[in-house]
């Protein structure tokens, strides 16, 4: 009896085990594996763009999926594809916390694949980016908060474009100070407070003129705008489309000015050109995708409202 009791207990022992094993199998394949990998295959870079944007909004890394494509090249290997993808990865949206601003939260992607080639000559290529985020999760959520706080005290719901721009543009100008202080600090976009996004000018009132350009294109893209950000190898701003034609602004150049001394609010292609011309243009070291992110798009040669030939007028 003594015996078959121990050989009882250790039938039950063994039995509880599997059982747990295969609840933990079952809640891997079900819950966690799913999270791990996508095992979905994106045959355009359209679509793989979108799912990685969908994870690095929620500051997830690794991120692992798999496209299919033709564009390998034995040469440079994968770096065409990593490059196409990412492009459409921050492609601009007009949801704020995508697009340009998405652009300026990634530090760094180190990509990741392994290859199969496929029968009909096609590759499937398993891809694992592991990023690196100047912003964490949290402090998207805080931005977010912020940027909603902000516009509320503005009151510009139903406003004109033009008026929702100068509203923003004014809280800018009389609330960011320009960060002198971590300028020449190049660790520091890589702390918890990052000087180069939004959410250094928007929580902590200073940054530099990438979160300066980042800020307005946060607050303007939430407040149902069309706003991009421009950028070069040394400095960052932005234009609008306001009554159907696109302007400059430059934040940055304004800051602490009052209303009547702007010099660089709502500029049209021959006002803002002589500024760009004083700005070195070269490698833009945010991403390619920002400079000269203006081609395409139908600017006003002048500045709002600027009238340059006010005699051909008929009566």
């Amino acid at each position: 009896m003594i015996l078959r009791g121990k050989n009882k207990g250790k039938s039950n022992t063994f039995a509880i085990v599997s059982l747990l094993l295969l609840v933990s199998l079952a809640l891997y394949f079900l819950v966690l594996e799913p999270l791990v990998f996508n095992k979905t295959v994106y045959k355009d870079y359209g679509s793989a763009g979108a799912y990685i944007r969908e994870q690095m909004a929620q500051s997830k890394s690794p991120i692992k999926f798999t496209c299919n494509t033709t564009e390998y090249n034995m040469i440079v290997g994968t770096k065409y594809v990593v490059e196409h993808i990412l492009i459409e990865t921050v492609v601009h949206t007009g949801v704020p916390a995508e697009g340009d601003h998405l652009c300026f939260r990634i530090g760094e992607v180190i990509s990741n694949s392994s290859k199969k080639e496929l029968k009909d000559g096609s590759d499937d290529i398993t891809f694992s980016f592991n990023v690196n985020y100047r912003t964490s999760a949290k402090q998207e959520e805080e931005l977010a908060a912020k940027a909603a706080e902000i516009l509320s005290s503005l009151n510009i719901d139903g406003a004109s474009d033009y008026d929702k721009v100068l509203a923003i543009y004014n809280y800018i100008c009389r609330n960011v100070t320009y960060d002198y202080e971590h300028l020449e600090d190049g660790s520091y976009k890589m702390k918890d407070t990052a000087y180069g996004t939004a959410y250094a000018a928007a929580i902590n009132n200073t940054a530099v003129c990438a979160g300066i350009a980042d800020l307005f294109y946060y607050l303007a893209n939430s407040a149902g705008l069309d706003a991009r950000i421009d950028t070069n190898s040394n400095h960052a701003w932005n234009f609008v489309k306001v009554d159907g034609k696109y302007y400059y602004i430059d934040a940055t150049w304004d800051l602490g000015k009052s209303e009547d001394e702007y010099e660089f609010f709502l500029k049209g292609w021959a006002d803002f050109e002589y500024h760009m011309g004083n700005i070195d243009f070269g490698p833009d070291e945010y991403a390619n995708y920002l400079n000269h992110s203006d081609l395409g798009y139908d600017f006003s040669d002048y500045a709002y409202g600027y009238d340059p030939y006010p005699l051909l007028k008929t009566p």
